[in-house]
């Protein structure tokens, strides 16, 4: 990444892990798609060539024109402000990439979605059609309480599910069995 010329990021139909990604696409397999480049990248180690097309990769499922409109300051050109967001989401979840969903199938189980179409969250954009995606994953430590639920941000851009952001859910670590009814 450092002293390379950044390529411009846009949002394409993609073909990846045996899924093809048009806008007929869920948000599902999307993250499922983002989950194998990042483990090809955690699992590459050392070798660039692999790191740098696994991590072409994950700017392919991003959503660059939010994330570039997302940026309180971007005083880097949109492309590397990009590079830049996206670099950060393999260390984020690399650590637990032994619990990813190893096919498209396991992921439609564990992944749970919360559809949130019309809002503009963080933009200001109204209409703007988003999704939360959360998947639980266990600590290699196999310690129960080392499980956390990975946490998605996606929006439809230009017609396609792409992430925007991820991280933690701030609660709970798990998710609950049942609806939680207000005490």
């Amino acid at each position: 990444m450092v002293g390379q010329q950044a390529r411009h990021v846009f949002v394409t139909t993609v073909t990846d892990a045996g899924v093809t990604l048009d806008q007929a696409a869920d948000p599902k397999q999307v993250v499922y798609v983002l989950l194998q480049a990042i483990r090809d990248d955690f699992d590459a180690g050392a070798d660039v060539g692999k790191r740098e097309r696994a991590f072409d990769r994950q700017l392919a499922v991003s959503a660059p024109d939010t994330i570039f409109r997302r940026a309180s300051q971007a005083n880097l050109g949109r492309d590397e402000f990009i590079r830049q967001a996206v670099w950060h989401w393999a260390p984020t979840l690399g650590h637990y990439q032994r619990d990813f969903p190893v096919d498209l199938a396991s992921a439609r189980t564990r992944i749970r979605v919360e559809d949130r179409p019309g809002k503009g969250y963080d933009t200001g954009q109204s209409g703007e059609h988003w999704a939360y995606a959360f998947l639980e994953l266990a600590d290699p430590s196999d310690l129960p309480e080392a499980t956390v639920i990975a946490q998605f941000q996606l929006v439809r851009e230009a017609g396609y599910w792409r992430v925007v952001q991820l991280g933690f859910a701030k609660s709970p670590r798990r998710f609950p069995s049942a609806p939680v009814a207000p005490s």
